[in-house]
């Protein structure tokens, strides 16, 4: 509710019973989701009945109990815990680097970037074989997008087309936009106002079964990366084959060496 008030997320209800607005109390009480846990059989207030208001009279109540050096020494392990899964996740990050496709397949990156302030979107597609060596690469924009979400789904949509109109057969599509890669991957529907874009992408993957679509953190899609924004310096439409603009060569090369050092 707080980041909906803020312009951070359009949507402002629970994700989990996606009637009521997803407030603290609502989140942590009053949900029934939340009740479902309060109603535990360890829960000591496994049958207690009460409102959303009893139920912060009884934390400001709880919280009255403890002493100032109990709730200093909670938030401070609290704070140590976080800073350690920090610490560990940036590590991991770091140390994530692009990994070549079995024998056979090739592999899709694809990235998108966006100015929002012009109003448009810059794509960026490579598509390398077994050996982690260019077989084409590819830089677009298109214009009247403001979502960031449309423009990672825009992307994805135009390396399928690619792929399509080249007549691939086994191919993993990576990106690092998780939401989208949730998206497509989701056998439901989205009723999501994007939903179409997402709809046109799984009738493409229904009918190309040997098609799959996976995740990848930014630091192993570096030279998808490099191509989106590259294609902010073109004014039409791009296709290379079997190498790219100047500058991604550096990239290409860097995911070649982890991959030869892997073998």
């Amino acid at each position: 509710m707080n980041l909906a008030c803020r312009k951070i997320v359009k949507d402002y209800y629970c994700p989990v019973c996606k009637i009521h607005k997803e407030t603290v109390s609502h989140a942590l009480w009053s949900c029934g989701g939340a009740m479902d846990v309060w109603a535990e059989n360890a829960s000591p207030v496994q049958k207690w009945v009460s409102n959303e208001r009893e139920m912060q009279e009884l934390w400001a109540d709880w919280c009255e109990k403890l002493s100032i050096n109990d709730l200093e020494l909670m938030f401070k392990q609290v704070q140590q815990q976080s800073h350690k899964n920090q610490d560990a996740g940036i590590r991991r990050r770091r140390s994530c680097r692009w990994k070549a496709p079995a024998k056979d397949q090739v592999k899709v990156n694809w990235d998108a970037t966006l100015n929002i302030k012009e109003g448009r979107m810059g794509i960026g597609v490579v598509i390398r074989d077994e050996n982690g060596d260019v077989m084409v690469s590819l830089c677009s924009q298109k214009r009247n997008v403001q979502d960031p979400l449309v423009a990672e789904l825009q992307a994805l949509r135009q390396a399928m087309k690619l792929c399509a109109n080249l007549n691939i057969t086994e191919v993993i599509f990576e990106g690092d936009a998780l939401k989208v890669v949730r998206a497509v991957n989701n056998p439901e529907s989205s009723w999501e106002w994007y939903g179409q874009v997402v709809k046109d992408i799984k009738e493409v993957l229904r009918n190309r079964t040997s098609w799959k679509v996976i995740h990848a953190y930014r630091e192993s899609n570096c030279v998808a990366h490099f191509l989106a924004k590259f294609s902010f310096t073109v004014n039409e439409d791009r296709i290379w084959m079997e190498e790219g603009p100047e500058g991604m060569q550096f990239y290409v090369l860097k995911d070649k060496n982890v991959v030869t050092e892997v073998e």
